[in-house]
This record gives structure tokens, sequence and C-alpha cells, in this order.
């Protein structure tokens, strides 16, 4: 039956397709390394240990309940997945391709073809072109998994309303009465007629927008998307769709938007109607836009600004503190490539960040 601690390791799925070759994770925070799609049985028996945190891969996530508390991803996991068979799926992430217009400063090649084609120009990354046979994959992947008590499916990116990658893979669900369909989106495509007909199949559809941030600062951290193509796409969809249609937020908290988070918050609140918004999944960047890159003086004012006690503070607190004229030096690189100004754009932070070298040191 289901895992008592974490039903993601009993019933939980993150497929990854590249070069026409499936492998997967029990779940989006596992930081261990992906297992190929064979031998499923041997491979889930060996997950699936109800012992609190036994895996090492798990150390994201038990980080994140330090400040999340109750509502981390696997309390999240285990109010979504019903107890069931271990052998059946309650939970499927499908990643099937990169495909992005996206070049958001947290991601980078691993997650956009943006980024690839970026490096790519400066000499820093190769790409290997691969005819994909998605339908196969897709087809691969539902003969292979019992989905028949299945309760949400999520398209992961990449932009996967850039791809008809989920028209393949919907009509394999057997009940998709019982089914939540997720998109993990930047919202700067509106989704189309053909996609929406398919949706009303289903239970409910929930976008899960990723938004750090809004105006000029979701255009600094979501380069090159738009705010106001973002904006007016996610009001078409409050005003123009059905309640079957609900609402969520993926916010990433960096070194330079911890300090606007009550911005963005003022913003939530006048877009979404309370009784279709499910929610703000706020969590750290990983990687150089990590919290852990904050200096002492800026996590101070955010103490001082947001109280002991705050999500945020806590975050801070539970984050490794890493070399910060790191992240500034890899900051200003992609500044002067994409002739962006982090300053200009973060004016209230610059006083909490210096450079380790005096020439530099011209902040304020």
């Amino acid at each position: 039956m289901s895992n008592t601690f974490c039903r993601h390791l009993s019933n939980g799925y993150r497929i990854f397709i590249r070069d026409n070759k499936i492998s997967y994770l029990p779940c989006c925070y596992w930081t261990g390394p992906e297992l190929e799609f064979t031998n499923l049985a041997n491979q889930r028996a060996q997950l699936n240990t109800s012992i609190p945190w036994t895996h090492a891969a798990c150390q994201k996530c038990k980080n994140e309940e330090v400040y999340k508390k109750d509502q981390g991803y696997r309390q999240i996991g285990n109010s979504i997945i019903p107890v069931m068979s271990s052998s059946k799926v309650g939970w499927l992430d499908i990643q099937a391709d990169v495909t992005c217009n996206g070049g958001c400063l947290i991601c980078g090649p691993w997650s956009s073809s943006y980024w690839q084609q970026q490096l790519v120009k400066y000499g820093e990354y190769s790409v290997t072109k691969n005819n994909q046979d998605f339908e196969k994959s897709i087809q691969a992947i539902f003969t292979a998994l019992d989905t028949s008590e299945l309760r949400q499916l999520q398209f992961l990116g990449g932009e996967p309303m850039l791809s008809d990658n989920d028209q393949h893979a919907l009509g394999y669900i057997e009940h998709p009465e019982i089914c939540m369909l997720k998109y993990t989106t930047n919202g700067s495509i509106y989704p189309g007629s053909a996609r929406m007909a398919q949706w009303d199949k289903f239970k409910s559809v929930l976008l899960n927008f990723s938004i750090d941030g809004i105006g000029e600062r979701f255009n600094y951290l979501r380069y090159p998307l738009k705010w106001n193509t973002v904006e007016n796409n996610i009001k078409r969809l409050v005003n123009e769709t059905s309640d079957k249609i609900t609402f969520h937020i993926n916010h990433t908290v960096t070194p330079f938007n911890v300090f606007y988070y009550n911005e963005f918050l003022a913003w939530v609140n006048d877009t979404f109607p309370q009784d279709r918004f499910t929610g703000i999944h706020t969590h750290t960047a990983y990687g150089i836009m990590s919290v852990g890159y904050s200096t002492s003086t800026l996590h101070a004012a955010i103490k001082n600004i947001y109280g002991d006690n705050h999500l945020l503070t806590g975050m801070i607190d539970s984050t490794d503190k890493m070399n910060t004229p790191e992240f500034l030096a890899w900051i200003d690189k992609w500044d002067q490539r994409r002739n962006t100004n982090w300053k200009v754009t973060f004016p209230d932070v610059i006083k909490y960040f210096s450079y380790d070298t005096p020439e530099q040191n011209d902040l304020e």
C-alpha cells in the first residue's frame, strides 16, 4: 500500500524524456540520480520505506519543512495521492522536452532551449540534435505504469504550452473525471481552444504560474518574457474560463526579489478570485540564485521587515550561506550580455551588497 510517511515514494513519478530515453525520479525534490525506466517494481520497492528521511536524496524536502512546517512538498503529495496499491501511480509529472521561450535566471540549459541557445552563442554549451519520437515515448510510459487511479497529471517544461506533448498523453487516462491536470507555465502563451476542449474531460485544471516578481522585476528575472503579456493572459484566463480552471503561483525566492515579497502578494490578492486560487508555493532558488547568497545585512533587513517567524526569514535562516561575490560576478556577466542592470531593477537592495574588489564597490 501507499507509503505512510511520503506517498511520493510509493506512488509518485517525475518522468523525463531525453533523446528518446525515459528516466524518472519519485518527485521533483529528489536529489538522487535519475533512475532508468526499467525493472520498476524492484526499484520502487527500494524507494518505498516509511521510515522518516531514510533517503539522503530527500534532504531538500526535509530542509524545506524547517520553514514550511506542515505545508511542504511531502505533505502536499500526501493530501493529493490517496491510499492505494504501491503498484499504482497517484501523482505523475512529465517533462517531455525543454522547448522554452524563457531564459529565467533561476533556470538553465537542463530545462530551457532558450538557455541552450544563449550558452551556445557564447561558446559555453553544445547541442546535439536528435529526432524525438514523443508519441512513442508517451506510449511506453503509459504501457509500463498503472494510471487507472491517477489523481494528478502535471506537464512541465520548458514551457508546456509551446508543444502538444500533453495532447498525446491525455488520451491514456482511463478515468479523467478523478484526475486533476496541472501545467507549470510561465504564462506567456494563452492555451488554445483545442487544448481547453480536452481539459473539459478532467476533474479540474490547475494552472501553476511561475512568477517571481511583477513589472520590470518579472522582466529581469524571467528574461526575455514580458510582464504585460503574462499579466494580460492571466486576466483573460480569470475572466474568460470556467470555475473548473483554478490557479496557483510558483514563486522562487532569490537575493533580489526577497525584498519585494509584499509587492508581489499585493498583486496576487488583486488579481485572483479567492474561490479559484489555491495558493503560493514559495521556495528558495537553487544554484547560483539561492537565497544563500544573501548578505548578512540583507538577512537582518528581511527579519526587520517580515519578523522572526516569517516564511522568508526561516528560509534564509535554514539555507547554507554562500559566497556573495561569486553570485554578483555571475549576475554582472549576464547583465552585460543581456543589457540588463540589477541595480536599476532592484534599487532597494543595492546597499546590502558589496563586491570584493574596491574599484567595483560603487553601489550607492
